[in-house]
């Protein structure tokens, strides 16, 4: 029986570029919350990151509604990921859990109670994507942010939704986040 790249015990060291600070509007700028499907873009992820959606319901009116963002995960697959805004909870931010390299279309459904001051952003979060599916945190034997070992990262596990946070260190698009990474774990 063939052995498989998740079953193997890899060591990988991973570079993982230069994160940007978080910007809840790089992707996708202010726009009415409405029902729509939108493929043009302001930016993308500038790396494999995860994603948030922000509602911004100054008078807490809206009463359904959802956004499901599709792309292009940090592994090259086709993914999707839907957020769901709290209904009557005012302004607020939902953090996604998989790590998109792209964004390729933003669908808003099922929209109720939004009045013309009600507008939703899609960025990028704090959540820097590794390049490969890791199933333990215990993957992930040592972070290095800007040359120093981070002594207690976040680290996210799953298909889709694997990486590293150390947003507490400040990124910058200037400092090199890089990882030991165990395949297989």
């Amino acid at each position: 029986m063939p052995v498989t790249d998740t079953e193997l015990d890899i060591t990988s060291f991973v570079e993982m570029g230069a994160p940007a600070l978080i910007d809840v509007d790089r992707i996708l700028a202010v726009r009415d919350f409405q029902d729509e499907t939108v493929s043009s873009f302001a930016g993308q992820p500038d790396i494999p990151r995860n994603v948030e959606v922000t509602l911004l319901d100054t008078n807490s009116s809206v009463v359904s509604g959802y956004v499901t963002v599709y792309g292009i995960s940090a592994t090259g697959k086709a993914i999707s990921e839907v957020f769901r805004p709290t209904p009557g909870g005012g302004s607020q931010t939902v953090s996604g859990k998989k790590m998109f390299a792209q964004v390729t279309k933003v669908v808003t459904v099922d929209v109720s109670g939004a009045t013309g001051s009600d507008d939703y952003t899609v960025g990028m979060g704090n959540v820097i994507g590794l390049p490969m599916n890791i199933l333990s945190a215990e993957a992930v034997s040592t972070v290095y942010f800007n040359g120093a070992i981070i002594a207690s990262p976040t680290i996210t596990v799953g298909e889709n939704s694997s990486g590293i946070d150390v947003s507490s260190s400040t990124y910058d698009g200037t400092k090199q986040l890089r990882a030991i990474v165990q395949r297989g774990k």
